[in-house]
């Protein structure tokens, strides 16, 4: 008797452990947006703006915590680092003013529980006219190595976003985003894919497969329109999931797109994009 209680005890624990690791390492589906409609569209995170969050006054600030905390959804990722006012490439930067704004940014975003935070911020990064890309490349390799340890000390991923040639000119693809990352060398600057970018380059889904571990973050839309995915057949999602299951993708995939019926199309793309990447 004591045996066969302690077998189905055994097995019970056993299921249960199992069920804990898969929801650990499932993906996860988020959206741009409000924790309020995130929460009520079914989405597993929110995603919101850094810089918006870093130029708030406290009593704001305050508020927004305690918004959060009411919703009860996580701000998992944040995305627009850096104003455009604050340059990384160019003749003239100002190193002083990007630690004291990344540190401001990091303090705050650790206090809303964010673990990732997204380096697309073309304004940011874009290269004038005639300015060397290399001295550019050695710009953002310095910046990323200096802010890779404050964002250590607060538990936050730095992304580096490809962004499209007609969005920015610097930085414009996989491969580029991993050679910063190579020449970087620290553990919390690390890779984010976006399908609509790399549809609009013509960038192959490949290169989930080349960067394999170094992507920690995916941004989703339906290229045709930048809009919500909402349907396996408008669009060919499929090698895309395929490559990121093949990498063993535990991340997020957040949907930065547009929409003119969120409370229609939320639900429906966090519905499917549930079923297509966590089945």
């Amino acid at each position: 008797m004591k045996n066969s209680i302690l077998a189905v005890l055994t097995a019970l624990f056993t299921m249960t452990i199992i069920g804990i690791c898969a929801e650990q390492h499932k993906i996860l589906v988020g959206v741009c947006n409000s924790p309020k409609n995130a929460k009520e569209a079914g989405f597993d995170y929110v995603e919101m703006g850094a810089s918006s969050i870093a130029k708030m006054s406290d009593a704001d600030f305050e508020k927004l915590l305690q918004t959060v905390k009411e919703t009860g959804i996580p701000v998992r990722t944040c995305n627009g680092f850096l104003p455009g006012t604050i340059k990384v490439t160019g003749p003239v930067i100002n190193k002083t003013e990007q630690e004291e704004y990344v540190k401001k940014c990091f303090d705050r975003l650790n206090k809303l529980g964010v673990k990732f935070l997204v380096f697309g911020s073309g304004g940011a990064r874009a290269l004038p006219e005639n300015f060397p890309r290399e001295k550019g490349f050695e710009q953002i390799v310095d910046f990323c190595k200096r802010i890779g340890p404050l964002a250590r000390e607060k538990d936050i991923m730095i992304v580096i976003e490809p962004l499209n040639s007609k969005e920015c000119n610097f930085v414009n693809s996989g491969k580029e985003g991993l050679d910063i990352i190579e020449a970087v060398k620290d553990p919390n600057i690390e890779l984010l894919l976006d399908l609509y970018h790399m549809a609009k380059d013509n960038e192959s889904p490949d290169i989930v497969l080349k960067a394999g571990a170094h992507v920690k973050h995916v941004h989703i839309a339906n290229p045709n329109g930048r809009k919500y995915p909402l349907a396996a057949d408008e669009y060919d999602y499929k090698t895309f999931f395929d490559n990121l299951k093949k990498i063993g993708y535990t991340g997020g995939v957040s949907v930065e797109g547009g929409t003119k019926d969120f409370k229609n199309d939320g639900p429906k793309a966090a519905a499917f994009l549930k079923e297509q990447l966590q089945k």
